[in-house]
């Protein structure tokens, strides 16, 4: 009797089980096919492959093609062809009588009578897909997710979130923290920017979008969020994808707040397939993660992340923390994968306030007293960036001076390229000093002299003109090299003296010897000579070389001059100016261009 009342109160409470787990993830009936479709993607179909298939009805599957490793507009053309004879067979189906029909059109007219209603095959031509397997990277998401797994639903019991939710990953990123989408989602939860800064700290140092443990804190709190407005599970998830107002206004229009009938009835142009699916890829997820074995064998799941957090109180360098923690940059850029690669790639300065992470082996108290050790030179608690709203007509030259800070750091500061597009409003973040902010060996210019420009001029002519290159003309006046320049316009020219240091010249991009030679005032054949190499050597930018003293005098070349004028002028032979100037007898000569001149004609 005991046995008998004990196997009944064991049924009772898987079934209370069942029906709890039901009111949370209920899964309708006509939502199974949509289930089973993605059960397909994520376990049967290879990345090679994919399935062309109707939209509404996703188990009519017309046929699985092999795409191998085909992207872009090559998959595109072929996936058009393939979707033509699909048409045609549906055309045949429509058209013809049963008797007539091939054994394709036979088989497709079958799947339409098993899935789905007889007024479907009237527009199914309209509603041929294609989707792509995910076996491959479901399994890589499967192995990934030992990472994570269990901070995450440590995470969603925090924040009352069913831990069911901890498999949604697999739907958005394959539970890879660096994944990013076209629409600019980013991390393992694929927030965009404007909901990521509800939760996450966002700017041009951090994206802690990419940290996968802060980044699921923000994704409990949304998503209990979307729970408390819209008091259903299936809606709350619908809604991490298709947002909290479409769902509230899905629910508004249809009286409903049944998932299935609000994706059989809810019309609008933003609610597609996409945001359709989303809640059947779940269910599907959910099914396939806890039965792996199932599916997939020899999966080999990545140890658990583990790690130690502080919180900076300053402003540092990250080669400064690196080296006074005892932590490799490589480290630690892995373990803290919200840090822009931009701060690593430059050296800059990590925020005050930003939660970074150490290995799991050190321990708070060392941590701690390694960030004392830091000396007071090498970290500020005010910020080495001020802020600039962006207003009707700026451009990045145009901020670089007003506020003397290059355009080109300012691109750097703010992760954008110098020809990015700014909006009004937008807030670009400005190191206060260049030297602080971003470490650069590149020379400063000291412009001595300005230009006017002349109808018909470009930065190239003006850079022969001036026996300046027009790329240094151009950091010069904080303008890109194709930039327009208008006649009467003034432009700085930077004095060559500038990157010479008394003996020493520090090659730069462009250099050879010749133009060197120029520059200084010494024949190539001297600065060959002291520097041990030939004539034609070659020399790398950064490289530094010896400029030895010299008698030479130098000539400004002046319109109308050619080599044997100057010779004639000087006093020196035109075989000596060519040897000197290390050019040939065909060499065109532009006014203002200098020319070396050896005392000894």
């Amino acid at each position: 009797m005991k046995h008998k009342i004990c196997l009944i109160l064991l049924g009772i409470f898987f079934l209370s089980a069942t029906v709890f787990a039901s009111q949370y993830f209920p899964e309708p009936p006509s939502l199974r096919d949509n289930i089973t479709f993605w059960k397909k993607i994520y376990t049967d179909v290879s990345l090679k492959e994919g399935l062309l298939h109707d939209s509404e009805y996703p188990l009519v599957i017309f046929k699985k093609i092999y795409v191998g490793k085909r992207h872009g507009r090559s998959l595109s053309r072929y996936i058009k062809r393939e979707k033509q004879k699909i048409k045609q067979y549906l055309n045949h189906v429509i058209q013809r009588s049963p008797e007539k029909w091939s054994f394709e059109e036979q088989r497709i007219a079958d799947l339409y009578s098993r899935y789905a209603p007889r007024h479907a095959l009237k527009r199914a031509y309209r509603r041929i897909r294609f989707q792509r397997g995910q076996r491959e990277r479901f399994l890589k998401g499967l192995e990934r997710s030992g990472q994570y797994i269990d901070d995450i639903r440590r995470i969603l019991k925090k924040y009352n979130v069913p831990p069911e939710l901890a498999y949604l990953p697999h739907v958005e990123s394959s539970f890879n923290p660096n994944a990013r989408s076209k629409a600019g989602a980013s991390g393992l939860w694929q927030f965009i920017t404007s909901t990521g800064r509800l939760y996450l700290n966002i700017n041009s140092a951090v994206d802690e979008r990419r940290d996968p443990i802060l980044s699921t804190i923000a994704a409990a709190k949304l998503l209990r969020h979307n729970y408390t407005k819209l008091n259903s599970w299936p809606l709350a998830i619908t809604a991490y994808n298709h947002g909290l107002l479409g769902m509230k206004r899905a629910v508004r229009r249809t009286g409903s707040r049944d998932i299935s009938l609000i994706i059989k009835h809810h019309k609008s142009r933003s609610f597609r397939f996409a945001s359709k699916n989303f809640y059947s890829c779940f269910i599907a997820v959910t099914e396939i993660d806890p039965n792996y074995k199932k599916y997939f064998s020899n999966v080999r799941f990545m140890p658990p992340l583990k790690r130690k957090k502080v919180t900076l109180s300053h402003y540092i360098r990250v080669n400064v923390l690196c080296d006074y923690l005892n932590v490799s940059k490589k480290v630690f850029k892995q373990l803290n994968p919200a840090i822009r690669s931009s701060i690593f790639r430059y050296n800059r300065h990590i925020p005050k306030g930003t939660r970074i992470f150490f290995p799991d082996h050190m321990s708070l108290s060392s941590i701690q007293y390694g960030l004392k050790q830091i000396p007071s030179k090498y970290k500020s608690t005010k910020p080495l960036m001020m802020t600039y709203t962006v207003r009707r007509g700026d451009y990045l030259g145009k901020i670089a001076k007003k506020t003397g800070v290059s355009a080109k750091t300012i691109a750097r500061a703010n992760n954008m390229r110098l020809n990015s597009r700014i909006h009004p409003g937008q807030r670009l973040y400005i190191p206060t000093s260049s030297k602080s902010y971003y470490s650069s060996s590149r020379p400063k210019y000291n412009a001595t002299t300005t230009y006017r420009v002349r109808s018909g001029d470009y930065l190239d002519i003006i850079a022969k003109r001036t026996g300046v290159s027009s790329r240094e003309i151009a950091r010069a006046n904080n303008m890109r090299l194709n930039a327009r320049i208008y006649p009467g316009q003034r432009l700085k020219i930077p004095s060559t003296k500038s990157y010479v240091s008394g003996k020493k010249y520090r090659v730069k991009k462009g250099d050879f010897l010749g133009k060197i030679a120029s520059r200084t005032g010494v024949s190539v054949k001297d600065i060959a000579r002291a520097n041990g190499l030939h004539q034609r050597s070659r020399i790398y930018p950064g490289q530094i070389l010896t400029i030895p003293g010299t008698n030479n005098r130098t000539y400004r070349v002046k319109r109308g001059d050619y080599l044997g004028r100057i010779s004639k002028k000087t006093g020196v032979s035109v075989n000596r100016i060519l040897q000197e100037n290390n050019i040939s007898r065909h060499t065109t000569l532009y006014p203002g261009q200098i020319l070396i001149l050896p005392d000894n004609g």
